[in-house]
């Protein structure tokens, strides 16, 4: 905005110099014929200077309106995230605690022969065939590029997933070798 006015303060020096230039060339006319033209000079300067600043002030109020426009936009996207985010974590929280609930139901399952029993024919067969269910063969891809060292996020990412779903399965799935190791 400062450019404009500098270029028109200098149109407007440009033209005094002009005129003073056309007056001297012309030494014949009158001294009114002289002030008719500076003052219709100075008018279309004037006129000139005034449609710039309307132009000026359009272009400012049209900015504003689409960062306004910008801005409000940008805040309704940031709390949509911030209520996705709410919901995942309470998702991630219900997980966690149903994941702790079912390890203390293992842990405190009782044990007897007869499981024992039947338990320890079906183990070799685990071993020869994985189980379906199995969050190592469901999950099979994302384990094993965390064994090839991959991030949390590389892997989040690749898989389409969350950071915190990745950590869970990993978790999971280290919790349930354990427990086959155990057998």
């Amino acid at each position: 905005m400062e450019e404009s006015w500098q270029l028109i303060a200098l149109l407007g020096a440009v033209i005094v110099v002009f005129s003073a230039i056309q007056s001297k060339k012309q030494h014949n006319q009158a001294p009114s014929d002289l002030i008719r033209e500076m003052e219709d000079a100075f008018t279309q300067f004037s006129s000139d200077i005034s449609e710039d600043n309307e132009r000026v002030v359009q272009h400012v109020d049209q900015t504003k309106s689409r960062l306004e426009d910008e801005l409000h936009a940008l805040k309704e996207q940031m709390h949509d995230l911030v209520k996705e985010n709410e919901r995942l974590s309470t998702e991630l929280s219900e997980l966690k605690h149903a994941h702790a609930i079912t390890a203390e139901r293992i842990e405190q399952r009782p044990v007897n022969q007869a499981d024992t029993a039947l338990s320890a024919e079906p183990s070799v067969q685990l071993d020869s065939q994985p189980d379906p269910d199995s969050i190592a063969v469901r999950y099979e891809t994302l384990l094993d590029m965390h064994r090839q060292g991959k991030s949390i996020e590389h892997i989040a990412k690749s898989q389409g997933i969350n950071k915190g779903e990745v950590q869970l399965i990993i978790t999971l799935a280290a919790q349930e070798e354990q427990e086959r190791a155990q057998k």
